[in-house]
C-alpha cells in the first residue's frame, strides 16, 4: 500500500491497524481530518471522526 502510494507522490506518517477481525473489538481508530468533506467520509464509513487545525483536535463526531 505504501509503495503504490508513493508512487503516486502520497507521502503517509504512519499506517495504523487493528490485527482483529471487524466487530471482535472497540478498539477501531477513529478517522482524522481536518475538513468537511473529511468529516463527511468517516460520517458514510460509519466511523468516528476528529477535526483538527494546528495540530490540535478542535471537534469529535461519533455515528450513531
Amino acid at each position: 500500500m505504501r509503495a503504490e502510494l508513493a508512487a503516486q507522490g502520497a507521502v503517509l506518517d504512519d499506517v495504523f491497524y487493528c490485527p482483529r477481525a471487524k466487530g471482535a473489538c472497540d478498539c477501531r481508530k477513529p478517522f482524522i481530518g481536518d475538513g468537511e468533506c473529511d468529516r463527511l467520509l468517516a460520517e458514510r464509513c460509519g466511523i468516528p471522526f476528529a477535526l483538527v487545525r494546528g495540530g490540535r483536535v478542535v471537534g469529535t463526531s461519533v455515528p450513531p
